[in-house]
């Protein structure tokens, strides 16, 4: 299974995109891919915390989406700043 990590304010469109592109797909061996998207795999009313980490832990590949429009607040940074926060943006998702 795929799980999609994305910054809701920037990339949702396009993590649900990849979302409908990929999930139920078959790979070359035969596989049916199960993506895991936070909002289309959380319940309503379920402690988001548990779901993320349960989508996490259960998939076999991680798909970050890192776009321009996630990243363009960072720009007036100094490069050291900017590479940090990126890196602290995963270390914390």
């Amino acid at each position: 299974s795929v799980f999609i990590s994305y910054r809701v304010a920037s990339d949702a469109p396009l993590a649900r995109l990849l979302f409908d592109e990929l999930n139920h797909s078959v790979t070359p061996g035969g596989h049916r891919v199960t993506v895991y998207l936070d909002s289309m795999r959380l319940v309503k009313g379920q402690n988001w915390e548990e779901g993320f980490v349960h989508g996490l832990l259960h998939s076999l590949v991680f798909l970050p989406v890192l776009s321009y429009g996630a990243t363009a607040p960072l720009a007036p940074l100094p490069l050291p700043d900017r590479e940090r926060l990126v890196s602290l943006g995963w270390e914390h998702r």
